[in-house]
């Protein structure tokens, strides 16, 4: 019993010099370190011969540090202090709770680094569950202005697709379908401005807007003009055209509308059939481009 006793104060005497003492000023940062967070320890110690430290720091790390299940060290500094030393550690913990650090040696002694405690989310929370899926936190009120912004710009997308195929459709046209492009959507305008007032206008004015505008169109059409041949009658435009069938169109056109101008009565005439005649001679004019008179 007494050679055990003995045994035992011998190894503790022998062995006592090997450990550091209680380290002091020991500071975590973060102070709340979560798992997998790599955080900071540092504190102060009495190790010993620091004088051996190459220009008064040790660093140690890799296949030096010890390895453990609680806590990853990354890397271990130890500075030389007028009152003992200064240790830093840089560890990555992964498990929660109270964590011990393994025994760290440095130099001649065996560092025995704090306990730290590695803070739980759910501790924190209280919840034990996934929370349900919330919307984005705005200032009350001003959910139109996000939709707007969206909306707005979606339309400007749009819009800016629009120009530039219609800049790029206009840019590949040659300048005969240009002009073509534009005197067909002078008719189209015109005829829908005659259709709107197809039973509100009297039909003085209403046929002889109908007159003018196909004039114009067809002396753009054969001419590149609509100025100076508006005096012409319906036998007279139907004269610029080679074919029988667009000519017979133009004439039968203008006889009607004359008629009744000049009759005062368009009874048996009907101003829709009328507008989609012309519509009709627009398109079979702009399908036959060999009937203009070059």
């Amino acid at each position: 019993m007494k050679s055990a006793v003995v045994c035992f104060v011998l190894t503790f005497f022998f062995a006592s010099p090997l450990f550091s003492e209680a380290p002091s000023d020991v500071v975590l940062i973060p102070r709340d370190v979560y798992v997998g967070d790599i955080a900071e320890l540092s504190f102060t110690l009495d190790i010993g011969k620091t004088d051996a430290f190459p220009d008064g720091t040790l660093v140690l790390s890799g296949e030096s540090l010890p390895a453990s299940e609680e806590v990853s060290i990354k890397q271990v500094t130890v500075t030389r202090r007028e009152s003992g030393a200064e240790v830093r550690i840089i560890f990555v913990p992964w498990v929660t709770g109270r964590v011990s650090f393994p025994t760290i040696p440095v130099h001649e002694s065996l560092v025995r680094p704090p306990d730290v405690t590695i803070v739980s989310i759910l501790d924190r929370s209280g919840s034990m569950a996934l929370e349900p899926a919330r919307s984005p936190l705005l200032i009350p009120g001003t959910t139109w202005m996000l939709y707007g912004g969206i909306l707005a710009g979606l339309l400007l997308v749009v819009g800016s697709w629009y120009g530039f195929v219609s800049v790029r459709r206009w840019l590949l046209m040659n300048p005969d379908r240009r002009i073509a492009a534009k005197r067909t959507r002078f008719f189209a305008r015109e005829l829908r401005l005659l259709a709107k007032k197809l039973k509100t206008a009297g039909f003085e004015w209403w046929y002889a807007q109908l007159s003018s505008a196909l004039k114009r169109y067809l002396l753009l059409y054969y001419t590149g003009s609509d100025t100076g041949f508006l005096s012409l009658t319906g036998t007279e435009l139907a004269g610029f055209a080679h074919s029988g069938a667009s000519g017979e169109m133009i004439r039968k056109l203008f006889t009607v509308i004359d008629c009744v101008r000049f009759s005062g009565s368009e009874e048996g005439v009907s101003r829709s059939g009328l507008l989609e005649s012309a519509g009709n001679l627009s398109r079979i004019l702009e399908e036959r481009t060999d009937d203009v008179v070059s």
